[in-house]
């Protein structure tokens, strides 16, 4: 998942279409007129506004996993009770519960505005580096990752020790607890060679997400090198996309999401100037979306990329800008969003099996019922403190967790390289 460090200190500068950073060697020099161009002269750094537009989009797109999974362990489906969904609130309920996937989707392609487009933008100013991207991705990943597969992992086995594996926790099964299977996970092979660790069931976007940016900087990479050196990155691409191709395919087919926030990025003009009306689009393709995906699930998750990516383009250009409150806010909540991403879970299932007092965490309640509604706000304020105390021990420490790495894995010369052509 992306950080707000990614927005940082990055200035886009007039880039013509064949670039001087661009190998013209290149094994995929023809894509040099396509990236050349991608970066728009008039575009500057990312503003506090648009730092704290981002930062609301993040907590509330970890918000709404979190409140989706809380739906599945304590209220009825909607389509096992029709009848009790088919009043103003029901159908209220309904919408705002059911929106767990399209938020995943929603950190794909911010995930490409600022990850995508940070590095877009350093290969003009000339500061790109692969080892350095690679740093910067892997202290994200995995000072979160590392302390939530543990933890989890933990919860799960005091969970199943007394109460046993149960399908209704995340669909595990004794393939979930496999020491193939935490190895996997470990190196972001859930989905592909594993299941997913334990009741830990968001750990598969974090695989997709782990695997665009290892496609990205091949890519990049070979097109920023000449020689020998481009043409590893060329093979490195090939053999990771063989591989995905053959394991799981879907990580290719949701690729084009996380590309849209890369080019949204890059866009010079928004195409739609009203914050209101772009927000009632991306609303519009969000609670579509379910019915979307029935005539084609590609089609119905492009256009559901794409209204995200029109609703950041938006307030990437908007004059407007939040209250100082609300951006302490958002940064607030958005600090440790990746760790409710992570950690919730395995903490909901453990306290639900425990608290139900018996192997499924699955409840039934109506969405009127009051019991159930105060069961949910309390799951919820829960895995919410729980992913903030988390945080202050690792999400928080991500930008000291980089400079560490950088000052003992890269040298000054590195740290202070010229433009990327002219250093190879």
């Amino acid at each position: 998942m992306a950080d707000q460090s990614e927005a940082q200190d990055v200035h886009f500068e007039a880039i013509g279409p064949s670039s001087p950073y661009l190998d013209s060697d290149s094994p995929l020099a023809f894509l040099n007129k396509l990236v050349g161009g991608l970066i728009d002269a008039s575009q500057s750094s990312l503003n506090p506004a648009m730092t704290s537009n981002l930062d609301f989009l993040r907590w509330l797109a970890a918000a709404l996993v979190l409140v989706y999974h809380l739906r599945g362990a304590i209220f009825v489906a909607p389509m096992a009770s029709p009848a009790l969904y088919e009043n103003v609130w029901g159908v209220f309920f309904a919408l705002l519960t059911n929106c767990g996937r399209q938020a995943v989707y929603l950190f794909f392609v911010i995930s490409g505005f600022l990850v995508g487009g940070g590095a877009l933008a350093d290969i003009k100013r000339g500061r790109f580096s692969v080892a350095r991207y690679t740093i910067h991705r892997f202290a994200r990943i995995y000072l979160v990752l590392a302390p939530a597969l543990a933890v989890g992992l933990v919860f799960d086995l005091v969970r199943t020790h007394y109460f046993g594996i149960n399908a209704d926790c995340g669909g595990e099964t004794l393939a979930s607890y496999k020491l193939a299977t935490v190895a996997a996970n470990a190196l972001s092979l859930q989905t592909l060679l594993s299941p997913e660790l334990g009741s830990n069931t968001p750990l598969w976007s974090l695989a997709y997400e782990v695997w665009y940016y290892a496609l990205f900087v091949a890519i990049i990479g070979c097109m920023t090198s000449s020689g020998l050196k481009s043409y590893i990155y060329a093979l490195l691409f090939v053999a990771m996309t063989i591989f995905i191709l053959i394991f799981n395919y879907y990580i290719l087919a949701m690729f084009p999401l996380w590309l849209i926030g890369l080019f949204a990025r890059c866009a010079s003009a928004p195409i739609i100037r009203s914050k209101l009306l772009a927000w009632i689009i991306a609303l519009l393709a969000t609670f579509s979306y379910p019915v979307l995906i029935h005539y084609s699930p590609l089609l119905g998750s492009v256009v559901l990329a794409c209204s995200f990516a029109n609703l950041i383009i938006t307030l990437m250009f908007s004059q407007s800008r939040p209250s100082g409150q609300a951006a302490k806010i958002n940064a607030l909540l958005a600090g440790f969003s990746f760790s409710l991403y992570l950690t919730h879970a395995p903490l909901v299932t453990i306290i639900a099996v425990f608290f139900n007092d018996k192997p499924s965490p699955i409840l039934h309640y109506g969405p009127g019922d009051w019991k159930g509604l105060l069961l949910f706000g309390a799951y919820f304020t829960i895995a919410a403190l729980y992913a903030f105390a988390f945080s202050r021990l690792t999400e928080e420490r991500t930008g000291q967790f980089k400079r560490w790495l950088e000052a003992r894995l890269l040298n000054h010369q590195r740290m202070n390289a010229a433009p990327v052509k002219k250093a190879l």
